[in-house]
């Protein structure tokens, strides 16, 4: 934790006597899941996610952000297009919040303020938590599936414990950005599992 903080605080500062820019976004998006219940690969998405996010730029190159996401994804065998999956019929959903600080490295300088087009790709990654919610349906019911122990946690003779209801992320991604002008911060990003 005193790591952390000491990097957050080393990213704000490095900019200390230079201009900066602050953003607050809103976006919506989707979610992907793979695993072992549907499809192994699949596009469109399965889900979606809201995030709202704070963002500080003291520095051409650096810039720290702090993220909060809620989402849901499902996922259902039926839409597997594999008979043995198909045939199994299992469908599960899984609610997600999560919150995350986040240094980026930009590798173009982006001149603050500026009002002419500026773009760059640009790396992020950072630590944070998720709390997630899975859930089976039955019979057209949602229940919990933590307190069934349906993989076998926690069962007698199993050697092992429930898993929990949150779990340290590494969200780790690239982007691009473009300032369109005054106020405008377009951006397309991937990011890899949590």
């Amino acid at each position: 934790m005193r790591r952390a903080l000491l990097i957050c605080t080393l990213l704000t500062s490095l900019g200390a006597g230079a201009q900066h820019s602050q953003d607050l976004s809103i976006s919506w998006g989707g979610i992907g899941f793979r695993g072992d219940v549907g499809p192994t690969w699949t596009l469109p998405t399965q889900g979606s996610a809201l995030t709202l996010g704070y963002r500080y730029q003291g520095h051409p190159h650096y810039a720290l952000r702090i993220v909060a996401e809620q989402g849901e994804f499902t996922a259902s065998d039926i839409n597997s297009g594999r008979n043995d999956r198909e045939a199994r019929g299992i469908t599960v959903r899984t609610q997600t919040q999560s919150a995350w600080v986040l240094g980026e490295v930009t590798f173009l300088p982006v001149r603050i303020p500026s009002f002419r087009f500026q773009h760059t790709p640009y790396l992020f990654s950072g630590l944070g938590m998720t709390a997630y919610n899975p859930q089976g349906q039955y019979q057209e019911v949602w229940m919990d599936l933590r307190p069934l122990a349906t993989e076998g946690q926690g069962l007698a003779g199993s050697g092992t414990t429930n898993y929990g209801s949150r779990a340290l992320s590494v969200p780790l991604g690239l982007g691009w950005r473009a300032h369109l002008g005054h106020g405008s911060w377009p951006r397309l990003k991937f990011s890899g599992p949590g």
